[in-house]
């Protein structure tokens, strides 16, 4: 008797089965494969985007002390050349130099320069010039480079010394020079202001680079001026020329400012580094940003990933074997697999759609924070409408304070809103803008506030500058509008606006005569939501000075408190002239 012939079911599945189970090996493989890649490469952009932050942190880092250190030699030049004009002018009224005078007279400037530790002049032997109740003994610097340099070469203009050690001071100091000279031309000395490395030092600690970051001035020459942190080791010591081969090449390029990264350095640091030539000083400075530091996220980020690899591996490896048994049980197991798979693209995809609601939310919440701040308000005067009149005291008063709040809650919001506003999109190109109509059109805009006050404004003379003229509109208004809320109470507000030309630019102030600011809160004035007034005189948001130095800035300006004449305060500030370009 033969045998029944076998199911073709039977031989079938096995058959099936194996072909599956090659086709769930080689899907897995290449779903790891392709989760590895995907891994791979968002590490790979992490990266690049950590470093591209070092790059910029270290290039706005290095820009803006170089904004600073410039800022600061300005001034510097500024005081020779007042000290230069008034010895020469000594020299041709009288013959000589008065000790005394000069003195006094270099006291007065350091008050404006206080990173100058000490002015002094010379004599054309180049003996220091001392009053005769001087105790101090006699110094001769007519052997130091600059002073020969400024006696053999009439036109050195501004001179910068190399790093010395000074011979009153004892310690390393920059000297920065002019020459002086008699009537007919001759060399008869020079005029010093000496800055010590220390202050340098402070320009160099006040960013914060990280607990690896470095920032440090050097001499064309390569030799080291300040470093920050110090080091003990002789690559800290001044003069010292250890650098890596990446930062040889970055000076040999000669360009302004190059952004590179060093693995080989002194204190064996791997860091990423810009090199910035500073203006109208010969030093440049290199401004360093540890790998370690601003890699520690991105190392937390791949060690993240690693663990999630290794258990997404682990996982479709255990689902593999677990549909392995399955298809060798059920041969529908392919139906399960398949809903499996959708369920989780479709997992996916709900994740990215509430992702990117997320970043929708965070984009619109600044904006729409407002709306609740104007029920509050319109709320509150709903609520004492409907209360009986009269309210008592502490209701009465309850309500104000809320609706008080609400309104400086608009308020603030409103000017944070703007302030961000004209930091990303300036408004308006830079153009030839008459003063004199800005102004005219910023007091159109407060009179109701200048009439209720009974404020008088003057001007004259007021030159034609290089500006947006919204932005010009923008600033007499919030510096007015600040001059009308910080009045004295037993006078009416007295504000006069000038303008002069000094030094190519355009000098605009606006003085008034009430409360003044001290001068300790005067730099702080400046930052958004400071105020140094009362709250009680006083109701502004804290935006509108910080809003008056972005505009000046961005125009290439500068703004500073000064106090008046009349006893309150002047706000000054530059500006480009019609002829010259500003910074839109």
């Amino acid at each position: 008797m033969n045998p029944a012939p076998a199911s073709p079911a039977g031989n079938r599945l096995p058959v099936l089965g194996w072909r599956f189970g090659v086709f769930l090996l080689a899907t897995v493989l290449a779903i790891d494969g392709m989760a590895a890649w995907w891994a791979a490469n968002s590490l790979l952009a992490s990266r690049r985007e950590h470093e591209n932050r070092a790059a910029i942190l270290t290039q706005n880092t290095a820009k803006a002390i170089d904004q600073a250190i410039a800022a600061s030699v300005e001034k510097i030049d500024l005081t020779l050349r007042f000290l230069v004009d008034d010895l020469e002018g000594q020299l041709a009224a009288r013959g000589h130099v008065d000790p005394r005078r000069l003195k006094d007279l270099a006291e007065r400037y350091q008050v404006r320069v206080p990173e100058v530790a000490v002015l002094v002049a010379t004599d054309e032997a180049g003996r220091v010039f001392r009053a005769s109740d001087d105790k101090e003994p006699p110094i001769n610097i007519g052997d130091r480079n600059h002073f020969l340099t400024h006696a053999s070469n009439p036109n050195a203009g501004l001179t910068v010394s190399a790093p010395v050690v000074g011979r009153s001071t004892k310690v390393w100091q920059i000297n920065f020079t002019r020459r002086y000279n008699h009537s007919d031309g001759s060399f008869a000395g020079i005029v010093s202001a000496v800055v010590t490395l220390s202050h340098f030092s402070t320009l160099l600690a006040a960013p914060d680079l990280g607990p690896h970051g470095i920032a440090l001035l050097r001499y064309p020459d390569g030799g080291l001026l300040v470093r920050h942190p110090p080091v003990p080791d002789d690559s800290g010591q001044v003069g010292a020329k250890g650098y890596s081969p990446e930062l040889a090449a970055a000076i040999a390029s000669g360009e302004r400012t190059v952004t590179y990264h060093s693995k080989q350095t002194a204190d064996g640091t791997e860091r990423t580094n810009t090199l910035r030539r500073i203006q109208g000083v010969p030093f440049f400075l290199v401004i360093g940003a540890g790998t370690e530091d601003y890699l520690a996220d991105w190392l937390t980020e791949r060690d993240n990933m690693i663990l999630f690899g290794s258990a997404f591996c682990t996982m479709t490896a255990l689902m593999a074997a677990l549909i392995w048994r399955l298809v060798v049980r059920q041969a529908k197991t392919g139906e399960d697999l398949t809903r499996s798979n959708s369920e989780l693209v479709a997992a996916l995809e709900a994740l990215e759609q509430r992702n990117a609601e997320i970043a929708r939310f965070t984009e619109v919440l600044a904006h729409h924070l407002q709306e609740p701040v104007r029920l509050q308000h319109a709320f509150a005067q709903r609520l004492q409408h409907l209360l009986p009149e009269p309210l008592p005291p502490e209701l009465d008063r309850a309500l104000g304070f809320i609706k008080s709040g609400a309104l400086r809650q608009r308020a603030l919001l409103r000017d944070v809103e703007h302030y961000l506003a004209l930091a990303q999109q300036p408004s308006g190109a830079a153009q030839p803008c008459n003063v004199e109509e800005a102004l005219a059109e910023a007091c159109r805009q407060l009179r109701d506030r200048i009439a209720a006050t009974g404020a008088t404004i003057q001007f004259q003379d007021l030159p034609t500058v290089t500006i947006p003229p919204e932005h010009l509109v923008e600033l007499f208004t919030e510096i007015i509008a600040n001059a009308l809320e910080y009045r004295r109470d037993d006078a009416l507000p007295d504000i006069r606006v000038t303008g002069r030309i000094v030094n190519g630019e355009a000098l605009i102030a606006v003085a008034d005569n009430g409360i003044g600011i001290p001068e300790e809160f005067r730099r702080r004035a400046f930052g958004v939501f400071e105020r140094v007034g009362p709250r009680t005189q006083a109701d502004g948001t804290g935006i509108g000075l910080a809003l008056a130095k972005r505009i000046v800035q961005a125009a290439k300006g500068s703004i500073w408190i000064e106090t008046s004449e009349m006893g309150g305060t002047t706000v000054m500030w530059t500006l480009p002239l019609a002829d010259q370009p500003a910074g839109f």
